[in-house]
C-alpha cells in the first residue's frame, strides 16, 4: 500500500469488516486510488489529522464503536477541509440527515454498489459546486475592492 499522504487516497470507516472490504475494494477500482480502512471514527480522525493532504473522498458509517459518530466526524473534517466529498451510510433511518452538514451525502443501508457510485458522484459534484461558488464569491469580492466607484 502506498503512503496515505501520497495522493490520491480515499477513506472508508465501517465497523462491519465485510462491508468495509467490499466498499474499499470497489472504491479503489472505481477511483483508481488507495483506500484506507478504519473500523471506527476515532482512529480515522487521529490518522486524518496527521495527513497534510485531504483524501479524495470519505465514506463513513454513522453508528460504530468509539466516541465519535459519522456525523460528528464529518463536521470535524469539514472544518479542516470544507470541500471534502463525504458520504455517510446508516441502516437506522433518515433522522440523522437533519444533523448533517448540507454538503454531506446520506446513503441508506442496505445499499448496492450502484447506490455507492451514485452517492460518490453526488458528493464529488457537490464539491465542484462548492468550489465554483467560493471562486465566484472571491472574484466578486475582488471586483468590488478594485471598483473605484465604491
Amino acid at each position: 500500500m502506498t503512503s496515505p499522504n501520497a495522493l490520491p487516497y480515499a477513506v472508508v470507516i465501517e465497523d462491519n469488516r465485510l462491508l468495509a472490504e467490499l466498499l474499499g475494494n470497489h472504491l479503489e477500482e472505481r477511483l483508481q486510488c488507495t483506500c484506507i480502512r478504519f473500523d471506527n471514527a476515532d482512529d480515522a480522525l487521529v490518522h486524518l489529522l496527521q495527513c497534510q493532504a485531504p483524501p479524495t473522498l470519505v465514506v463513513t458509517d454513522h453508528l460504530m464503536p468509539g466516541q465519535l459518530r459519522g456525523g460528528e466526524l464529518a463536521q470535524m473534517l469539514l472544518q479542516r477541509w470544507p470541500e471534502l466529498p463525504l458520504v455517510i451510510t446508516s441502516g437506522y433511518g433518515y433522522e440523522i440527515t437533519t444533523a448533517l452538514p448540507a454538503q454531506v451525502i446520506f446513503l441508506q443501508k442496505p445499499w448496492t454498489l450502484d447506490d455507492v457510485d451514485s452517492a460518490v458522484r453526488q458528493a464529488r459534484a457537490q464539491r465542484t459546486v462548492d468550489q465554483g461558488l467560493a471562486a465566484k464569491s472571491s472574484s466578486e469580492g475582488q471586483a468590488r475592492r478594485d471598483d473605484p466607484g465604491e
